[in-house]
């Protein structure tokens, strides 16, 4: 298993797109700061793309509520 890289959000959404495009299969997780995967005192969002195993992560000191949103409309691929 590839060891997870740490990106900023625009190059997750970035990634996130070109699979998207591609169809290449991934998926996103979020960690809130108390969940027990989360071992660190930030927010995170972790993409995964199911092929190449890679995974990435971005931290963030608030709740990226938007930026979940974002990821979701190209995950379900909704217009807006």
């Amino acid at each position: 298993m590839n060891p997870m890289k740490e990106k900023n959000l625009k190059e997750i959404v970035k990634l996130a797109r070109v699979y998207s495009k591609n169809k290449m299969p991934w998926h996103h997780h979020f960690l809130t700061l108390r969940c027990a995967f989360n071992k660190t005192k930030k927010y995170q969002i972790i993409l995964e793309n199911e092929k190449t195993e890679e995974r990435f992560v971005a931290k963030f000191n608030h709740k990226p509520m938007k930026e979940l949103e974002l990821l979701e409309n190209i995950f379900f691929k909704r217009k807006k």
